[in-house]
Protein backbone atom coordinates (compact mmCIF):
# COMPACT_ATOMS: atom_id res chain seq x y z
CA UNK A 1 0.00 0.00 0.00
CA UNK A 2 1.53 3.43 -1.25
CA UNK A 3 1.02 6.52 1.39
CA UNK A 4 0.18 9.45 -0.30
CA UNK A 5 1.26 12.76 1.57
CA UNK A 6 1.54 16.64 0.79
CA UNK A 7 1.68 19.56 3.11
CA UNK A 8 -0.67 22.75 2.66
CA UNK A 9 0.62 26.27 4.21
CA UNK A 10 -2.88 28.22 4.36
CA UNK A 11 -2.09 31.73 6.01
CA UNK A 12 -1.96 31.01 9.78
CA UNK A 13 -1.92 27.13 9.51
CA UNK A 14 0.40 24.46 8.17
CA UNK A 15 -0.85 21.48 8.36
CA UNK A 16 0.79 17.38 6.31
CA UNK A 17 -1.65 14.98 4.88
CA UNK A 18 -0.53 11.30 5.00
CA UNK A 19 -2.34 8.85 4.40
CA UNK A 20 -6.02 7.86 2.75
CA UNK A 21 -9.00 6.74 4.50
CA UNK A 22 -11.07 8.52 7.30
CA UNK A 23 -9.74 11.71 8.27
CA UNK A 24 -8.08 11.92 11.59
CA UNK A 25 -6.73 15.61 12.78
CA UNK A 26 -4.06 15.01 15.28
CA UNK A 27 -2.69 18.39 17.62
CA UNK A 28 0.13 19.15 19.06
CA UNK A 29 -0.05 20.21 22.60
CA UNK A 30 1.90 23.33 24.28
CA UNK A 31 5.53 24.12 23.29
CA UNK A 32 5.95 21.39 20.45
CA UNK A 33 5.42 20.54 17.19
CA UNK A 34 3.64 18.38 15.07
CA UNK A 35 6.64 16.08 14.84
CA UNK A 36 5.14 15.05 18.51
CA UNK A 37 3.39 12.71 16.76
CA UNK A 38 6.23 10.73 14.45
CA UNK A 39 6.10 7.36 16.33
CA UNK A 40 2.86 7.03 15.22
CA UNK A 41 2.04 8.14 12.66
CA UNK A 42 3.18 5.58 9.54
CA UNK A 43 1.18 3.07 11.56
CA UNK A 44 -2.10 5.89 11.61
CA UNK A 45 -1.42 6.72 7.78
CA UNK A 46 -1.76 2.62 6.86
CA UNK A 47 -5.49 3.17 8.17
CA UNK A 48 -6.26 7.01 8.23
CA UNK A 49 -6.04 10.29 6.16
CA UNK A 50 -3.91 11.45 8.99
CA UNK A 51 -3.58 15.23 9.12
CA UNK A 52 -0.79 16.35 11.20
CA UNK A 53 -1.81 20.18 12.24
CA UNK A 54 0.92 22.68 13.28
CA UNK A 55 -1.10 25.40 15.73
CA UNK A 56 -0.51 28.94 14.84
CA UNK A 57 2.32 30.52 16.94
CA UNK A 58 4.07 26.89 17.24
CA UNK A 59 6.68 25.51 15.41
CA UNK A 60 7.76 28.66 13.72
CA UNK A 61 4.01 29.19 12.57
CA UNK A 62 3.03 32.95 12.66
CA UNK A 63 0.77 34.08 15.93
CA UNK A 64 -3.00 34.62 15.16
CA UNK A 65 -3.87 38.76 15.95
CA UNK A 66 -5.92 37.61 18.83
CA UNK A 67 -5.39 33.96 20.38
CA UNK A 68 -7.96 32.38 21.95
CA UNK A 69 -9.10 29.21 21.72
CA UNK A 70 -12.14 30.52 19.81
CA UNK A 71 -10.29 31.87 17.40
CA UNK A 72 -7.57 28.72 17.47
CA UNK A 73 -10.37 26.43 17.02
CA UNK A 74 -12.31 28.23 13.68
CA UNK A 75 -8.58 29.00 12.21
CA UNK A 76 -8.43 25.10 12.26
CA UNK A 77 -11.85 24.28 11.08
CA UNK A 78 -11.82 26.83 7.88
CA UNK A 79 -8.96 24.74 6.43
CA UNK A 80 -9.40 20.63 7.78
CA UNK A 81 -11.46 17.91 6.44
CA UNK A 82 -15.62 18.78 7.21
CA UNK A 83 -15.80 15.76 9.39
CA UNK A 84 -13.08 13.86 11.27
CA UNK A 85 -11.99 12.17 14.40
CA UNK A 86 -10.13 14.77 15.88
CA UNK A 87 -7.05 13.81 18.78
CA UNK A 88 -5.36 16.26 20.63
CA UNK A 89 -2.47 15.82 22.89
CA UNK A 90 -2.62 18.37 26.15
CA UNK A 91 -3.34 21.34 24.87
CA UNK A 92 -4.24 20.03 21.35
CA UNK A 93 -7.37 18.08 23.77
CA UNK A 94 -8.45 20.97 25.07
CA UNK A 95 -8.46 22.75 21.82
CA UNK A 96 -10.46 19.54 20.29
CA UNK A 97 -12.88 19.07 22.82
CA UNK A 98 -14.10 23.01 22.21
CA UNK A 99 -14.55 22.09 18.85
CA UNK A 100 -16.57 18.82 19.05
CA UNK A 101 -18.25 20.40 21.84
CA UNK A 102 -19.13 23.65 19.95
CA UNK A 103 -18.78 22.69 16.51
CA UNK A 104 -20.29 18.76 16.92
CA UNK A 105 -21.15 18.50 12.99
CA UNK A 106 -17.72 18.34 12.08
CA UNK A 107 -16.65 15.99 14.67
CA UNK A 108 -16.46 12.20 14.32
CA UNK A 109 -15.13 11.09 17.29
CA UNK A 110 -13.20 12.55 20.08
CA UNK A 111 -9.79 11.27 21.27
CA UNK A 112 -7.45 13.22 23.95
CA UNK A 113 -4.42 12.22 24.85
CA UNK A 114 -3.54 13.77 28.61
CA UNK A 115 -5.63 16.51 27.90
CA UNK A 116 -8.01 18.89 30.38
CA UNK A 117 -10.87 20.79 29.80
CA UNK A 118 -9.19 23.86 31.30
CA UNK A 119 -5.01 24.05 30.59
CA UNK A 120 -4.52 26.78 33.14
CA UNK A 121 -6.30 26.32 36.37
CA UNK A 122 -9.23 27.71 36.95
CA UNK A 123 -11.34 27.08 39.78
CA UNK A 124 -13.00 24.30 40.23
CA UNK A 125 -10.42 22.90 37.35
CA UNK A 126 -7.28 21.78 38.36
CA UNK A 127 -4.80 22.85 35.22
CA UNK A 128 -0.90 24.33 35.27
CA UNK A 129 -0.93 26.75 37.84
CA UNK A 130 -1.26 30.51 36.21
CA UNK A 131 2.16 31.71 37.83
CA UNK A 132 4.09 28.60 36.75
CA UNK A 133 2.23 29.07 33.17
CA UNK A 134 2.87 32.63 33.31
CA UNK A 135 6.76 31.97 34.41
CA UNK A 136 6.69 28.91 31.39
CA UNK A 137 5.38 31.96 28.94
CA UNK A 138 8.02 34.39 29.71
CA UNK A 139 10.92 31.58 29.66
CA UNK A 140 9.73 30.46 26.57
CA UNK A 141 10.67 33.57 24.81
CA UNK A 142 13.85 34.39 26.52
CA UNK A 143 15.11 30.63 26.85
CA UNK A 144 13.28 28.71 24.75
CA UNK A 145 15.04 24.92 24.89
CA UNK A 146 16.09 25.20 29.33
CA UNK A 147 12.50 26.44 29.36
CA UNK A 148 10.66 23.66 27.50
CA UNK A 149 12.63 20.97 28.70
CA UNK A 150 11.56 22.41 32.41
CA UNK A 151 8.54 22.19 31.21
CA UNK A 152 8.12 18.47 30.12
CA UNK A 153 9.59 17.62 33.53
CA UNK A 154 6.95 19.47 35.23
Amino acid sequence: MSIEQNIAMTGPLTYQTIGTGQDLVLIHGWGVSSAIWEPVVKQLSEHYCVHLVNLPGFAGEPELETYSLENVAETLLAYLPEKAVWCGWSLGGLIATYIAHHYPERVEKLIQVCAALKFVEAAPWQGVKKDVFSAFKLGVTKQPQKTLNRFFLY
